[in-house]
């Protein structure tokens, strides 16, 4: 005799699942030009980026003047707006992930 146990009820849901949410997929236009930094400075705050967060760089965008991005100078990395004479440019902010509470 095939006897099944089972407990309380199906979910009304069943049935209406979503698929997974992906960061990657939602995120990333250029997935193998696409990496992340964690933001640590404080001079950006009035462009929305705040100490802690988590950002999306694109190093496949184009840079163009006005775009935040990650330049070198003077041996290290900063965020900072593009300008003209802004020097080696790694990649574009696409997003930024707050992940702690303001």
């Amino acid at each position: 005799m095939n006897t099944r146990n089972t407990t309380g009820f199906p979910s009304p849901a069943q049935g209406f699942e979503k698929d997974t949410f992906d960061f990657n997929r939602i995120l990333s236009k250029h997935p193998s030009a696409t990496f992340t930094m964690r933001y640590e400075g404080k001079t950006l705050s009035d462009s929305g980026l705040f100490p802690g967060d988590l950002i999306i760089i694109d190093s496949a965008i184009k840079p163009k003047q006005g775009m935040l991005g990650i330049v070198e100078e003077d041996g290290e990395f900063i965020c900072k707006r593009i300008e003209e004479n802004s020097g080696i440019v790694f990649g574009i902010i696409t997003g930024i992930v707050r992940t702690g509470i303001l």
